[in-house]
């Protein structure tokens, strides 16, 4: 009886494996991990026991709480109708797999189904789901006529997670060696800049692995580049570090900017300029090329300085088109985009697609040890390095959001880092702070949430976190494995930051309980103890997902089409 139950649920499993899929979250302890949902969920109607709701929410549509403070991720979520409860969940080092929920009422004849196989070592087994609840998390069980009394779901929990497949060029577009070119110029060109004084490479230079190398650097206004760059007439510091390009024109690449603020949809991008983004952009990295050029602290500058800046305070859509004609007014750019685009009328949305397609041809990273071994080079990596690859994707639990061929799940988690410097303040929210996620969704659950990294050529784009708060990688995973106490713990001394000539304090509001509070409570990953010797190796493994050089570089160009000077 037993054997044909365990195939008539894999009958059941190959039919509608699709239909809903689980992702465990950081944890590989028995009865002890935590799965984080999808804030995309649609709908779940459930009328089930659970001895104790999940600790971070217990409304789902973004949580599905489970007893032992267990919970699940629903991507993509499905109509669910349950009547069951659960008293056991095993999430030893198995595939993600299937499982069938317990039923607790008068349909016994499916109470055999719990007798499968439950915290054995099967590969690839079945494993006995678990019932919970959404919205009635702490409410008293209850009827509800919908219900079938018994559910299936799909993907049982597990301490492990699947490789990714290698990243290749399949991954990318085709750009004609023109367009590029044209794109390399503009990148370099402080033309774009409201002062003119400014390009996109100072921030964000290979000399620097794509980033300034610093914590907040100075944007409009500063002089010199990365960890030698000073103040000059910069009015305040940047709220963010300047991240790393690499492999920002991935096909897969769908969410830009720490804070997700430019994102892929299927109709089109959503960006902070709503209905006036310009038409014609080629990809969701030519919309986010848009904001730094008509962002004040970054390349546009003082209103009381240029047309650009003063534009911008108003006007966006403005704003670009003066640019668009600076770039319009010069004869070789004119001639060159009419060569790369065929179009002789320039406007923003030609510019700023260069400058997206030479980014994607000039910063990608692939063809790493770490792809090598994905292809079957077991030697591609060093015995230390495969040993943080174990831990990567089992026990540190860092695939959970780190995961696919780009590792990063591109999705927003809060893993408590210190808030200093200007912040990126809101007109009705004046505390000199950075609520990420928050301030795009205005959602108090998305408060301190950014968005994951990409870490191919991470060891090349220090420092880490999205205000560059940690100086090194063994740093940040240290504060991965315990966030709350390493958050308590935190000094300013912890940061270098570059000399500072201005009324702010760059360490107020770390002094505020209050708010150090707040960032604990935000913590949204599991905290994951981890001995210096796992540390070390995994410093080790993201050391191969470092990319050889590419001779094929456009690099540097020795002079600009506005024969301004390049930094």
């Amino acid at each position: 009886m037993d054997q044909f139950i365990g195939q008539f649920a894999i009958t059941v499993r190959q039919g509608i494996a699709q239909a809903l899929r689980l992702i465990p979250d950081a944890s590989s302890t028995a009865n002890g991990g935590q799965f984080r949902p999808n804030i995309s969920t649609d709908r779940i109607h459930l009328c089930a026991l659970s001895k104790s709701v999940g600790i971070h929410q217990t409304k789902l549509g973004c949580w599905m709480p489970f007893e032992r403070r267990t919970q699940v991720k629903f991507e993509p979520s499905r109509l669910i109708f349950s009547g069951s409860h659960t008293d056991h969940v095993n999430i030893a080092q198995q595939k993600l797999s299937f499982g069938i929920a317990r039923v607790c009422s008068w349909l016994q004849i499916f109470d055999r189904l719990r007798k499968l196989p439950i915290g054995k070592s099967i590969p690839r087994g079945l494993h006995i789901g678990m019932g919970g609840q959404g919205e009635t998390a702490q409410k008293k069980k209850r009827s509800h006529w919908i219900s079938l009394w018994f559910s299936v779901f799909f993907a049982g929990v597990a301490g492990a997670q699947d490789l990714p497949k290698p990243l290749t060029d399949a991954a990318f577009t085709q750009v004609d060696a023109a367009q590029a070119r044209l794109g390399q110029l503009l990148f370099y060109d402080p033309l774009l800049s409201g002062n003119r004084n400014i390009s996109c490479a100072t921030c964000h230079n290979p000399a620097f692995g794509s980033g300034d190398g610093v914590a907040l650097g100075f944007g409009e206004g500063g002089i010199g580049l990365g960890p030698d760059r000073v103040q000059g007439n910069a009015i305040v510091r940047q709220s963010r570090n300047a991240p790393g390009l690499w492999n920002l024109g991935a096909s897969g690449v769908r969410v830009l900017f720490h804070d997700g603020r430019v994102e892929q949809q299927v109709d089109g991008f959503k960006t902070p300029a709503g209905a006036r983004l310009p038409d014609g952009l080629s990809s969701v990295l030519a919309a986010q090329m848009l904001f730094p050029l008509i962002a004040r602290t970054e390349m546009a500058g003082d209103p009381n300085e240029n047309d650009v800046a003063l534009a911008a305070s108003d006007n966006a859509v403005k704003a670009w088109s003066i640019i668009a004609a600076r770039v319009a007014d010069n004869a070789q750019y004119r001639t060159m985009f009419e060569t790369a685009y065929g179009v002789t009328d320039v406007e923003i949305s030609h510019i700023v697609n260069a400058l997206a397609d030479f980014v994607d041809v000039e910063f990608r990273a692939f063809n790493t040890p770490f792809d090598h071994y994905l292809k079957g080079e077991k030697d591609a990596l060093t015995s230390q390095q495969e040993l943080g690859l174990h831990l990567f994707y089992g026990d540190a639990g860092c695939s959970v959001c780190h995961s696919g061929s780009l590792l990063s799940d591109q999705a927003f988690h809060s893993i408590g880092t210190p808030q200093f410097g200007p912040g990126l303040t809101r007109r009705f929210d004046p505390v000199a702070r950075d609520l990420g996620r928050m301030a795009v969704t205005d959602h108090p659950s998305d408060a301190y949430r950014f968005r994951t990294p990409f870490l191919r050529n991470v060891t090349k784009t220090a420092p880490y976190g999205h205000n560059g708060a940690f100086k090194t990688l063994d740093a940040i995973i240290r504060h991965h494995s315990d966030p709350g106490r390493a958050l308590a713990q935190w000094r300013p001394a912890d940061v270098t930051l570059l000399p500072y000539d201005g009324p702010l304090d760059d360490f107020a509001l770390m002094e505020d309980a209050l708010t150090k509070t707040s960032l604990i409570q935000s913590i949204s990953i599991a905290k994951m103890p981890m001995s210096e010797d796992d540390i070390a190796a995994l410093v080790a493994f993201l050391g191969g997902l470092s990319a050889p050089d590419d001779e094929k570089r456009l690099g540097r160009p020795m002079r600009v089409p506005s024969e301004l000077p390049i930094d």
